[in-house]
């Protein structure tokens, strides 16, 4: 290291020894991996399409074991959650919709599903958790182009029709 300079030990080539070139390494003393991230990264690729069943295999074990993990992770990801965020909702509405205030009866091969994560598809923002029937329910209204209108009209119509 000359300079602050880095060397790639696969392709010879000189670079800042910063993170932005060189992925990071607690092995090695300077902290830094002694190939750029360029090298390295096309390493990794390869190593993927040669292993590709091997990988894939590795992959279906670790969903097979972690499935809960995997779909909360997947949810967490889908709806912006941070971490603990879906729990909290779901014991704040103590396991019930938030719209009929009943809990999910919807089953799966592993038991009820979980209550879906409600939110606004033009903002992104969630709004709480609902059984699957009022989330199918208000996604039919498409209440999010509408805003409640909608919604407001269907409820006068059933009103006048009792």
């Amino acid at each position: 290291m000359k300079n602050n300079l880095r060397r790639c030990i696969k392709c010879g080539g000189w670079n800042n020894a910063t993170v932005e070139f060189f992925h990071r390494d607690t092995n090695d003393k300077s902290g830094l991996c002694s190939q750029c991230k360029k090298c390295k990264n096309k390493q990794k690729r390869q190593y993927r399409q040669r292993n590709r069943e091997k990988i894939r295999q590795g992959d279906h074990k670790y969903y097979r074991q972690n499935r809960g993990k995997c779909r909360n992770a997947q949810r967490d990801r889908r709806y912006g959650l941070i971490s603990g965020q879906y729990d909290r909702m779901f014991k704040q509405q103590r396991g019930l919709c938030a719209i009929c205030g009943l809990p999910e009866v919807a089953k799966q091969k592993n038991g009820v599903v979980d209550l879906s994560v409600d939110h606004n598809h033009n903002t992104d923002r969630v709004r709480g958790l609902l059984c699957t029937k009022c989330n199918s329910a208000i996604g039919s209204l498409k209440t999010d182009n509408f805003g409640t209108q909608l919604l407001h009209h269907a409820i006068r119509y059933l009103e006048k029709a009792q």
